[in-house]
């Protein structure tokens, strides 16, 4: 059993289309953004989204080894079943990088939240995110993702390798790498030691399972959790408090739908019937309904434009 897949087992979530709309809609439509801003947002949610459909490929190559009928008698995947797995984890990697670097390109969109975030690395722009980082227990499982992203797609810089599949410890149809150590002794960022009883050719000396990818997935993409609540910090759009649109769940999806969850430290207090605000919190709130409300108004005017009607009222004035 790996670290890497069973860490935060119990609050880790599958992550579907809806979860990825639901911080779309809120970024996009609550604050005030400009086109650039608008841009990285849509981009870092679409390849989030890309990601879905990749680590589902996966999924459905690892099905492909499972038997269906008591007569069938398959002990080990094809050669085919195993190289359409590695082409699916290779995809969903390749992948995740891009996606990780149109998060550190949204992040530096917005220099009123953050300030001076690296861009130019992953890897520093992962050190640089970790205090901010929701989930920071499992936060670590990026950086594992990124070092195998590196061994499989930095061929030129980083050691030769050859892959391989295997059952992993649940049971699961696994991709993997594996290759010689270079020529100082030194071994890829990330990987183990090959254990020698397992039957590798005896000139490798590392190997490197994939990540769980959907691990992986929900751990990049629940910091759109963070991400669009800092923001919104600084942007939000008082009249949209009173929006009604609803998240419609659909195929991919949870049916008890996500968790949304708090980017801060606090206490939440119960709400009771009842409940008086302060005259100074009543006079924001009003404030807040009354900018909605003068632009309701003015529609109206312009719209009817009838001077025998009586004005339209403003709130309080019955």
């Amino acid at each position: 059993m790996r670290n890497d897949d069973r860490m935060g087992q119990d609050r880790l979530f599958r992550i579907g289309p809806g979860f990825i709309t639901y911080w779309l809609h809120i970024a996009t439509h609550h604050n005030t953004l400009n086109q650039h801003e608008l841009k990285a947002v849509r981009a870092f949610t679409s390849s989030l989204g890309a990601l879905i459909g990749h680590r589902n490929a996966v999924e459905r190559a690892r099905r492909a080894f499972l038997s269906v009928s008591s007569l069938d008698k398959k002990v080990r995947p094809t050669a085919a079943e195993q190289e359409a797995l590695f082409d699916a984890t290779r995809d969903f990697y390749l992948t995740f990088y891009f996606a990780l670097s149109n998060m550190a390109s949204m992040v530096a969109r917005f220099s009123d939240v953050w300030k001076n975030p690296p861009t130019r690395s992953n890897k520093r722009f992962l050190e640089w995110y970790e205090p901010t980082a929701m989930f920071k227990e499992e936060y670590p499982l990026l950086n594992r993702a990124r070092q195998f992203r590196n061994v499989l797609d930095h061929a030129a810089s980083a050691q030769p390798y050859d892959w391989a599949t295997g059952i992993g410890a649940d049971g699961f149809l696994e991709a993997s790498l594996h290759g010689p150590n270079n020529r100082d002794g030194v071994a890829p960022d990330g990987s183990e030691q090959i254990p020698r009883e397992l039957a590798f050719p005896l000139e490798h000396d590392w190997m490197f399972v994939a990540p769980d990818v959907d691990r992986v997935l929900c751990v990049l993409a629940v910091q759109l959790n963070m991400l669009v609540p800092l923001i919104q910090e600084k942007r939000f759009i008082p009249e949209s408090a009173l929006c009604t649109w609803e998240n419609i769940l659909g195929n991919g999806d949870p049916e008890g739908g996500y968790p949304i969850l708090a980017y801060r430290e606090g206490t939440i207090v119960e709400a009771r019937d009842g409940l008086v605000l302060s005259a100074e919190d009543q006079a924001a709130v009003d404030a807040i309904y009354q900018r909605y409300a003068d632009e309701l108004l003015e529609r109206d005017r312009q719209l009817f434009n009838n001077d025998d009607s009586p004005p339209p009222q403003r709130l309080g004035d019955t």
